[in-house]
């Protein structure tokens, strides 16, 4: 879990120093994390598009942070809670 926290926060790191994009479009945020997720987590209000006249793009930190979130949860938070 630790892990986990340390990467997300140097790829935090990387793209406020500006050398990891901040904004992916929606093609590469379907092709990373899956249509499915992208779609749900739109529906759900977890993240936003950023709409243009001509394409759909996403914050790319908010995408890591909500990944690795959900990950968290399903293979270290959840377990645990089943076991009560």
């Amino acid at each position: 879990m630790l892990s986990s926290a340390a990467n997300l926060g140097a790829k935090n790191a990387l793209r406020e120093m500006g050398v990891d994009k901040t904004q992916i479009s929606k093609a590469e945020a379907y092709r990373r994390y899956s249509r499915r997720r992208i779609d749900r987590w739109i529906k759900e209000g977890k993240i936003i598009p950023i709409k243009s006249k001509s394409s759909v793009m996403f914050n790319s930190g908010e995408l890591e942070t909500i990944s690795q979130t959900v990950e968290l949860y399903f293979n270290h938070i959840q377990p645990i809670d089943n076991k009560k």
